[in-house]
């Protein structure tokens, strides 16, 4: 009976051996890292202006095979835009309606994905010179002969400027603009700026005696 039970504690020990030893040459799988990306900065573009993209992809496993696409997410109506090489970290897009467009993109190996990341881009902007137009000003506006003098004489005096990429209005001492959500350029707190046309815009100037006049300008032809 003795020498039953020391065969069978010996089994049992060679056994619990055996699944230490196996199990200490099993590999564990490794730790996967996500991707990491960057994207560019917003932009501001004019109808018909085509942009290029380029993402930067971060990945601590250097032997992942990995996989990019940009969409875009939402674009204005009516629009027919499309991506060229969605599927690569650089593409191109041109913008063919007025309005705001949301790309995003993400990258991904064969277990995980990185965290998606947005480009917004502002189409038609006010960005580059523009020239003051006298006639059309001096037409639409209903104002007497005094008032109609000082406008012109005004207009005169800063006959063009230039919206600059940095929000200021070259031209104007501490002038600069901002987009808000009603569609529209604001400069300052005493004049609002809306594009009717491509290459046409009005600045609506409160005057002190409480009317508000529009001011018209048209951009000035790229050389």
């Amino acid at each position: 009976m003795k020498n039953i039970l020391k065969k069978n504690y010996a089994t049992v020990a060679i056994i619990g051996l055996a699944i230490i030893s196996f199990s200490g040459c099993t590999k564990e799988p490794s730790l996967n890292h996500k991707p990491t990306v960057k994207v560019p900065h917003n932009k501001i573009l004019d109808i018909g202006e085509t942009v290029t993209l380029t993402a930067r992809v971060f990945d601590q496993d250097k032997e992942d095979q990995l996989h990019y696409l940009w969409k875009i997410s939402a674009k204005p109506k009516n629009s027919q835009s499309t991506l060229v090489n969605e599927t690569n970290k650089t593409i191109s897009f041109k913008a063919d309606e007025k309005g705001t467009y949301y790309l995003d993109f993400i990258a991904s190996d064969a277990r995980s994905s990185s965290k998606s990341k947005r480009v917004t881009i502002l189409v038609n902007s006010i960005l580059g010179e523009w020239r003051a137009d006298l006639a059309k000003t001096k037409e639409e506006n209903q104002l007497d002969d005094d008032e109609k003098a000082e406008v012109v004489e005004t207009l005169s005096s800063h006959y063009k400027f230039i919206f600059l990429k940095n929000g200021k209005l070259e031209g104007e001492d501490d002038a600069s603009w901002r987009y808000n959500k009603n569609g529209n350029y604001q400069l300052n707190e005493s004049k609002d700026i809306q594009l009717t046309k491509k290459n046409q815009l009005f600045i609506i100037d409160k005057l002190n005696n409480g009317k508000k006049l529009k001011l018209y300008y048209k951009r000035a032809l790229k050389k």
